[in-house]
């Protein structure tokens, strides 16, 4: 039972399912929200369909203030109960371009 909205959240997993859970949670969570979308051992999102489609999905998500991760894999979970929260950490297998308000990025001197 969810008793207040998150203030982060993790979807592991970026096929159609990851993206539709991800873009309710940010759309229900609006500005309250971090969403992260882990598009796990994959280059691109929707890798099977054509490259423009994926781009086009990739785009809207940021647009939209989902935060996404090609070619990354979650490599630590654990859960506190005591404090609601999962502590992870994702590891990217291949270089990226960060979001540009990524809080997981650390900033250019």
């Amino acid at each position: 039972r969810l008793h207040s909205w998150p203030e982060s959240c993790l979807v592991l997993g970026a096929r159609a399912a990851g993206c539709e859970i991800a873009t309710v949670l940010k759309a229900f969570g609006g500005s309250e929200i971090e969403v992260h979308l882990v598009n796990e051992g994959r280059h691109r999102l929707f890798d099977e369909e054509d490259e423009d489609m994926s781009d086009f999905v990739q785009d809207g998500l940021v647009r939209s203030g989902i935060f996404t991760y090609n070619d990354t894999k979650l490599e630590y979970a654990k859960v506190n109960e005591d404090k609601g929260t999962v502590e992870c950490r994702i590891v990217t297998t291949h270089s990226m371009s960060p979001h540009p308000n990524d809080p997981l990025q650390k900033p250019t001197p």
